[in-house]
């Protein structure tokens, strides 16, 4: 993310709804095409003055807003109307900033946003102060989602920001532990589309760092180094949602086996002390029983043993076919050959960690980017292009010892199907 980006984000919305008018209405504001969840904020603070002015005449401050459905009425009445709500020029650009820079910041830091979204004033919440605040969460729906149900079938009447943030910790671990790589790089497909102020296509770039930001919020830094370290060695800073898709792929399907942290699933945390949550990953709390939290939700699953794969509109749920994969970068034919070995298999643990501290300097993720995309190579020609960029890019010498061996290495994979002759 960045000043540059934000601010052109921001520009193209005041375009696109207030232009250079000095008043406009909620519906109208609505009406525009605007990323959903900068919409959502945007009817949250309407309503939520609403609602704050509604109650503090004298009359409307009697209201028992927890006799049985009086406060879901009361929350349906304030939407309803909250669409003639005129905003003016100055309250309207100052609104749309919060809700640019919250949204953003909700897409790519999920679990951070939440946490200081609520708990920025206060240590300990009301329950239903929490649930009130959750009207503003339109993308990753399975948050608000699951944190109502929890909240709901919940004990406690109280929430402090400690307990909130394992419980936020605990969901996500819980989706991203049920995804395929290929689901868990769609998840992230909101974010291309705030971006790119548009549906996203599978081919369309969007800033790497976002993304980076995305997977280091979910605590996953295996992936974020893997991603990375690929990238700066491609020289790329920007990422489409294909590419992302092929080289979660390559890491997590057997591309680098003997790196134990790259394991999709997270373990399952124990539930808290008490009674404040029931246990999130308990599939039989209310709300979750039997379901694997898929959809408009969270993300389109796409059948990783398909070249085109059906995926689910997040916005309308139509389902349409999605593009075939291509790897990093997009263009360039390069898919995995079954015959061919492992190029992992090859390496003995100690010429691996040599070649991670010599060839490499100590980076092992950068180490497993390149053995990943050497296993996608189909002739040993195409590998040692790829190679003699990896060794230009950092400056190596062809000729060392440790250099040789790790290039002997990677041409024993063609050697058994005579590639090597090319």
């Amino acid at each position: 993310m960045s000043e540059n980006h934000t601010a052109n984000i921001l520009q193209i919305l005041t375009n696109r709804t207030i232009g250079q008018r000095t008043s406009i209405t909620l519906r109208e504001a609505l009406s525009a095409d605007m990323p959903k969840g900068v919409k959502g904020f945007l009817q949250g603070e309407a309503a939520g003055w609403l609602e704050r002015d509604l109650l503090a005449m004298p009359r409307f401050a009697r209201l028992d807003t927890n006799a049985p459905a009086v406060d879901h009425l009361l929350k349906t009445l304030l939407h309803a109307i909250a669409g003639g709500y005129v905003f003016t020029r100055e309250e309207y650009l100052a609104t749309l900033n919060e809700a640019v820079l919250f949204v953003e910041n909700y897409l790519c830091r999920p679990q951070w946003t939440l946490e200081n979204f609520l708990f920025r004033d206060a240590r300990l919440l009301s329950r239903d102060a929490i649930l009130g605040r959750l009207e503003f969460l339109t993308d990753y729906a399975y948050f608000p989602r699951i944190l109502e149900s929890v909240l709901r079938t919940g004990k406690a009447t109280g929430v402090t920001g400690e307990d909130f943030r394992e419980l936020i910790g605990r969901i996500d671990d819980h989706v991203v532990g049920q995804h395929s790589p290929r689901e868990l790089a769609v998840l992230a497909k909101p974010i291309f589309s705030f971006f790119l102020l548009h549906e996203a296509g599978p081919d369309q770039p969007i800033p790497l760092k976002p993304i980076l930001i995305f997977f280091d919020d979910k605590k996953m830094m295996i992936l974020t180094e893997y991603l990375e370290s690929i990238c700066r060695l491609r020289g790329a800073s920007t990422i489409t949602l294909n590419d992302l898709i092929r080289l979660l792929e390559d890491l997590y399907l057997g591309k680098a086996p003997e790196q134990p942290q790259a394991a999709p699933e997270p373990p399952a945390p124990p539930p808290p002390q008490g009674d404040a949550f029931p246990p999130v990953i308990d599939a039989s709390a209310e709300g979750l029983e039997g379901e694997r939290i898929t959809g408009a939700e969270q993300a389109a699953a796409f059948p990783a043993d398909q070249d085109h794969a059906t995926q689910q509109d997040e916005t309308d749920g139509e389902m349409h076919a999605a593009t075939e994969i291509t790897p990093y970068p997009v263009g360039e034919p390069s898919v995995t050959v079954p015959e061919l070995s492992d190029i992992t298999g090859l390496i003995n643990p100690d010429q691996r960690a040599r070649f991670i501290r010599r060839v490499f300097r100590k980076d092992q993720a950068y180490y497993y980017g390149v053995v990943a995309t050497l296993n996608t190579m189909r002739t040993w020609k195409e590998a040692a292009v790829y190679l003699r960029q990896v060794y230009e890019i950092n400056r190596l010498d062809p000729f060392a010892p440790d250099v040789v061996e790790f290039t002997d290495t990677v041409q024993k994979r063609f050697a058994a199907q005579g590639e090597t002759s090319e």
